[in-house]
């Protein structure tokens, strides 16, 4: 995982006061590389500190508000738009601006905020020098010009991503999730479900944070509309509330949508429900004074929310995690797996490729509670992919990633993984609404009790990638990685018959002299001369011109503990590497001897290795991950039986082991 460099903020801030000078970030320096990648700057900025722009700076001036901040000449509308929502609620806010920091007491020049990055909270240390132009701040800052908080929050940011540059263009969705640690979905408002409204209540009751916006062709972003409204922005949504008007026909409810553009200025909503429009005339001045009802130019504005659904393109809501959800608040609960897509063995793209699909991670959810008052369980999927926004200068880009949801059968369920004959013959329950080259897709869903195996995968095979899956539910359910555990598969032998001893026989007696010639006077074989035996004895079967000296010594040194090998132990090698080369040549379909990686697992079962897919991925990594030749696929197949031996003989003497097999083979041959 790509991540900035660990700071200790105490420490840096204890050196800095021990000196009596200001930091400054050798991380993420004053100098143009940290505000662009892609061209110079437009403008000569330069660095300054707040004490530099102002005579009397302060961090947070009578508290933070969302009616604070002011987007600068970036185009980071999408972090504005979260930053807005984070405002409305202070715990949250405090979690990740805090609020111990000023310009006075103990001040070094140096900062830090806290920010959640794919399943840890992280802290982000920064000095105090901003962009500025004609001793202006030139990108976000607050409506009050001696305040600096949401100055410092940007480049901190900024840092974390790698850039400012890095935080042109995006989805308030990112920024809502690096703020809470929550998960954000992603409503279509011309396809919004019937239940939207009560969806946001829910939202609201749980301190969710949500932002909407207006599509916009590239020349139509920032673009006013008749009605006030701008296209291609990200606003705030901070309030959802139903009233009761009176009308002339008697009383109405209205569900009312309460709205804030960043720019926190004039540019307001012009339609029902705005700013002193008539429809206010309708509702009494005490459910007015519990609304805060307030008609500045602040760019914050109410709307019904049947004109939301109308003049709105899209709905995003963060809903938070337990873990920073105040004890007295309703929370979800939740499942957070680390995991990743590992070319040839994990990566198996989605069902365009039913070769491969059932490669891909599987992961087993049993819902047993329906939601209150209904019979069915409300399931919120969220697949993030990790770090591509902080590798966006070095011009990697977001793979298309979705997932499909599949329900497990009784035939199925004692499976420990489903197998590839499963996804053939049955239909996906569930799935993410698109495959989409986003950091993050989510999906809302609402399924009857039961066992599901979800399947998080790109659009295509081999595709690589670390991600995390999260799932969020109304009542507690069970989720758990579907994988097989690394075992060995226990076989009888059945004894040979009195003609396959006499084949052997013959064999050894022929193989005998090839023995004696190269051993010498010492009658023993070692590494070198067994490569050469090696070679001599399948040059008719294989057509590699020899057996690497690696693989030789190897053997070599798990079959003896002097180095070298008498005829008979010879011999027992060679007869078990031709049982390893016919299963081997059993895969090799194409002759080319070397073997598909997604064929090693069921490869090693032949031999009589089950390994967990984790293992298998390793095992890729190490000898991948393209093909395996037959080389590679020996060394692995007698390392795996010489730990296997050393692991059960360690058990077998009694000892406790803080490993399992499955560990113990990752840490030992990996």
């Amino acid at each position: 995982m790509i991540m900035i460099k660990d700071q200790d903020y105490k420490e840096l801030k204890r050196e800095c006061l021990k000196t009596g000078t200001l930091f400054e970030d050798k991380e993420f320096p004053a100098v143009e590389e940290s505000l662009f990648y892609s061209k110079s700057q437009p403008k000569p900025f330069q660095w300054k500190r707040p004490s530099e722009i102002v005579p009397n700076p302060e961090f947070i001036a009578e508290g933070a508000s969302r009616f604070d901040i002011v987007q600068g000449m970036l185009g980071d509308c999408w972090l504005l738009s979260a930053v807005s929502s984070l405002c409305t609620n202070q715990s949250l806010f405090q979690k990740v601006c805090l609020v111990d920091q000023n310009f006075k007491v103990d001040y070094a020049g140096i900062f830090h905020f806290r920010f959640w990055q794919f399943g840890e909270w992280i802290d982000v240390v920064v000095d105090d020098r901003l962009p500025t132009y004609n001793g202006k701040l030139v990108f976000l800052h607050s409506e009050n010009n001696n305040e600096f908080w949401s100055a410092l929050m940007e480049k901190a940011y900024a840092k974390l991503c790698g850039s400012y540059e890095s935080l042109k263009g995006g989805q308030t969705s990112e920024a809502m999730t690096d703020f809470t640690g929550g998960i954000v979905e992603t409503f279509k408002l011309s396809k919004a479900p019937k239940d939207l409204f009560k969806i946001m209540q829910e939202g609201f009751a749980r301190c969710s944070l949500m932002g909407c916006s207006i599509d916009a062709k590239p020349n139509e972003i920032e673009s006013k509309l008749d009605n006030g409204l701008i296209k291609g922005h990200a606003y705030a949504i901070t309030g959802v509330s139903k009233i009761n008007a009176k009308t002339g026909s008697g009383q109405l409810d209205v569900s009312l949508v309460r709205i804030r553009n960043p720019y926190g200025n004039e540019s307001e909503w012009t339609g029902a429900w705005s700013d002193k429009s008539a429809e206010w005339s309708l509702v009494t001045t005490e459910e007015k004074k519990q609304l805060g009802l307030d008609f500045s130019d602040d760019g914050e504005f109410w709307m019904s929310f049947d004109d939301f659904t109308k003049k709105f393109s899209k709905l995003e809501m963060c809903s938070l995690s337990p873990e920073i959800t105040e004890p007295s608040t309703r929370s979800y609960e939740m499942s957070l797996i680390q995991h990743s897509w590992v070319k040839g063995s994990t990566a198996g793209g989605c069902r365009n490729f039913p070769d491969t699909f059932h490669t891909n991670p599987q992961f087993r959810v049993k819902l047993e509670e329906d939601d209150d008052d209904e019979e069915e369980c409300t399931l919120v999927v969220c697949l993030m992919q990790k770090n591509f926004r902080r590798l966006k200068s070095k011009g990697d880009k977001n793979l298309t990633i979705g997932f499909s949801i599949y329900e497990i059968d009784d035939e199925f369920k004692q499976f420990e993984k489903l197998p590839k004959d499963f996804f053939l013959y049955h239909q996906t329950t569930a799935r993410s609404y698109q495959f989409i080259n986003s950091r993050e897709i989510c999906d809302r869903f609402k399924l009857p009790k039961g066992e599901y195996c979800i399947i998080p995968s790109t659009f295509k095979p081999n595709e690589v990638g670390e991600y995390l899956l999260r799932i969020f539910s109304l009542k507690k359910f069970n989720a758990s990685e579907m994988d097989q555990q690394t075992g060995v598969i226990v076989t009888t032998k059945q004894q040979k018959t009195d003609e396959e001893l006499e084949q052997e026989q013959a064999m050894k007696s022929k193989f005998e002299t090839v023995y004696n010639d190269i051993a010498g006077k010492d009658e023993l074989i070692d590494p070198f001369e067994l490569q050469e035996c090696l070679t001599s004895a399948f040059k008719t079967v294989l057509d590699s011109s020899k057996f690497s000296l690696g693989t030789c010594r190897s053997i070599v040194a798990l079959r003896s503990n002097v180095g070298m090998l008498d005829f008979d132990e010879f011999f027992s090698v060679w007869m078990e590497l031709k049982e390893l080369l016919d299963i081997f040549k059993k895969y090799d379909k194409d002759d080319s001897e070397n073997v598909n990686v997604v064929e090693l697992q069921p490869a090693l079962e032949e031999v009589g290795f089950r390994l967990s897919t984790r293992l298998v991925s390793a095992m890729v990594v190490r000898f991948g991950p393209k093909t395996i030749g037959i080389d590679d696929f020996i060394q692995c197949v007698i390392k795996l039986r010489h730990l296997n031996e050393t692991f059960q003989k360690h058990s077998a003497n009694g000892k406790e082991s803080t490993f399992k097999l499955d560990e113990f083979i990752n840490e030992t041959m990996l």
